[in-house]
């Protein structure tokens, strides 16, 4: 499913690609899934894909500032509905981006006086994940990442 306004079907499931933006360093894709033997229920879905993690090495810090804040801010406008993270392995790109996310938070919700101590927010997440955050360089990345945020005094306000 690629192109706006597709409708694929698995099994009982409708799944309608109603929207698909492209932001720079990431696309946002809507999908509405639709169960065919229940009622008029609909579900609203928002896929947050960042495309620009280079095969080696770090994408720009500031983009992926900025895909965190956005996806911060999908998730402040829909509370009830749970924030997926994936990525090849489960646990390199994706614990950069749980524990980004997480320091992002705390520092909001503390009006930007605390930040996330990461090697606990890490050894937390390695319960449900084992091997997450594998390398120093994934540490440091993140350690950038906190630090872009709290340099510029990052808010969820993004182009969403």
């Amino acid at each position: 499913m690629n192109h706006k306004n597709s409708l694929t079907i698995y099994g009982n499931m409708q799944v309608k690609t109603e929207n698909m933006e492209s932001m720079g360093a990431f696309d946002v894709t809507t999908f509405v899934l639709k169960n065919s033997q229940e009622s008029d229920t609909t579900k609203v879905v928002r896929h947050f894909r960042f495309t620009n993690w280079p095969d080696k090495g770090f994408p720009d810090v500031k983009e992926f500032v900025e895909f965190i804040q956005s996806v911060d801010k999908a998730r402040l406008e829909n509370r009830k509905s749970p924030t997926v993270v994936h990525c090849k392995d489960g646990q390199g790109y994706t614990g950069v981006a749980i524990a980004s996310d997480i320091g992002l938070r705390v520092y909001n919700e503390s009006d930007k006086k605390s930040m996330v101590d990461v090697f606990d927010c890490v050894n937390k997440m390695r319960k449900d994940r084992h091997n997450i955050v594998s390398s120093k360089d994934l540490y440091k990345y993140i350690f950038k990442v906190l630090k872009t945020i709290t340099d510029t005094g990052s808010t969820s306000d993004s182009k969403l």
